[in-house]
């Protein structure tokens, strides 16, 4: 008799947290503390899908559009992957269209869902070390 392994759980850890917002200044801050806590996860050996931290840069510096629409489809097939989906409980994750669509394609998929409180790691020393550590030119870029 044949027993088949059962397929390993992924390590992954999709990280999840409130992005689009009106004012350009929060949605750069809202990309620094993806940064922060996925370089930390990472540090700890954790492998980490960061999609804020991977696409803001890109999308802010080509025009790529923000919002979830244009985002579902790569998202969810990163979800499906995934051991787990960390939502960064940031103000608006609540009322977040991408955060509330990828809880529930991590639903969908089975993927299990926790929450990280971003407060430990978003300390003015935290995020001006962050702040320091890039180029002001590229910053200011960003920020315009």
């Amino acid at each position: 008799m044949k027993f088949r392994k059962k397929k390993p759980k992924s390590e992954i850890i999709y990280l999840a947290l409130p992005y689009m917002h009106e004012n350009k200044f929060i949605m750069e801050f809202r990309a620094m503390v993806s940064d922060v806590i996925a370089a930390d996860l990472m540090n700890q050996g954790k492998m980490v899908f960061a999609p804020i931290s991977m696409c803001h840069h890109i999308s802010v510096k080509y025009g790529l559009p923000g919002h979830w629409e244009f985002w579902k489809e790569m998202d969810e097939e990163f979800i499906k992957i995934s051991g787990k989906v960390l939502v960064i409980t940031l103000k608006g994750w609540q009322d977040s269209v991408g955060v509330n669509a990828e809880m529930e394609l991590a639903k969908k998929y089975g993927v299990p869902i926790e929450f990280i409180d971003p407060e430990p790691y978003i300390s003015f020393k935290k995020i001006e070390d962050t702040l320091m550590k890039e180029d002001n030119d590229i910053l200011r870029q960003r920020l315009i």
